[in-house]
């Protein structure tokens, strides 16, 4: 899958903020799958770099618990 790859790649050189990008996207296929755990790890990992890097996180992830 092209989004594990790319997770990977950014992983790998140390982009936190795409490898984030790629957790909600990866995060909302797990959705479609109701593979819910790995949908909530996802969004709690990509939530947590946003929190790390003083990013601004959207309203609803909040809302939601992350």
């Amino acid at each position: 899958m092209l989004f594990r790859e790319a997770l990977d790649l950014y992983t790998t050189v140390g982009n936190k903020i795409k490898m984030a990008e790629i957790m909600i996207a990866l995060s909302n296929i797990e959705y479609e799958k109701a593979n819910y755990d790995e949908q909530k790890r996802l969004i709690s990992n990509a939530v947590q770099i946003w929190r790390t890097h003083d990013l601004p996180i959207d309203q609803w992830y909040i809302d939601n618990g992350y």
